[in-house]
């Protein structure tokens, strides 16, 4: 949908045209509220992929956000890093916020205060991650970033070379998402991987346990996502 929310009205319209019998959606928003239930209403089985809606209760399948985030900002404090920024997603979506809370915590863990201007909230785009990195060399600069999301990582790297920057010499940077070739960067990145085939496997199953129980309890599944250490988070005592 590329986060387009007419866009993805579209595809739903579509697939309650077609009547499918279920569907998988990376719901936009809570502006999505009303298509979704339009297609409950349908007949159509729904599990969220990868987000969740509140005050929408639905399957959903994900993996544990606030964790994996608090074990990226706790690496990069682990290695000596202490002016960390993070760029992430707006707060109208909750793995957005799930995110950004793991981050928080680990820094009060550490005893580091929250500084607001290293709390960068935009679009999961690759220009949002490019434009917020500007920004904050140009304000204020962090020793690291943690980004979380691929498409705003990727933004990050595009800006880091832009400016002259070295990853990690100048900035270290952790990211949550891995990339397919991320082992293969100038600086390999260090990231949370989240587990995307066992996500579809999991998603196809409620999916299809959906279809046949209509009725039952709703779940939320929370896959583990591991830290993958490379490169790019640097070497610090």
């Amino acid at each position: 949908t590329d986060e387009k929310l007419d866009r993805e009205a579209f595809y739903i319209e579509r697939m309650q045209s077609e009547r499918a019998a279920g569907v998988l959606i990376n719901p936009i928003s809570p502006n999505s509220t009303p298509m979704l239930e339009a297609l409950r209403r349908s007949g159509t089985a729904i599990v969220l992929l990868d987000n969740e809606i509140e005050g929408f209760p639905c399957d959903s399948i994900g993996v544990d956000d606030r964790l994996g985030a608090y074990t990226a900002t706790s690496h990069l404090i682990q290695l000596g890093y202490r002016r960390i920024a993070t760029i992430g997603g707006l707060h109208h979506q909750l793995t957005a916020r799930k995110r950004q809370q793991g981050y928080k915590e680990a820094l009060r863990d550490a005893g580091l205060p929250t500084d607001d201007t290293f709390i960068l909230l935009t679009d999961y785009t690759e220009e949002a991650g490019y434009t917020a990195t500007i920004r904050i060399f140009q304000e204020d600069p962090p020793e690291a970033i943690f980004s979380s999301n691929n498409s705003t990582t990727l933004g990050v790297i595009r800006a880091a070379a832009e400016l002259g920057l070295r990853i990690p010499d100048d900035v270290a940077l952790v990211s949550f998402d891995d990339l397919p070739y991320a082992e293969f960067l100038q600086s390999p990145l260090t990231a949370i991987a989240q587990p995307s085939y066992q996500i579809g496997v999991e998603a196809g199953r409620l999916l299809e346990f959906r279809i046949h129980n209509p009725t039952a309890p709703y779940r939320n599944v929370e896959l583990p996502a591991p830290l993958v250490v490379r490169a790019s988070c640097g070497n610090r005592p």
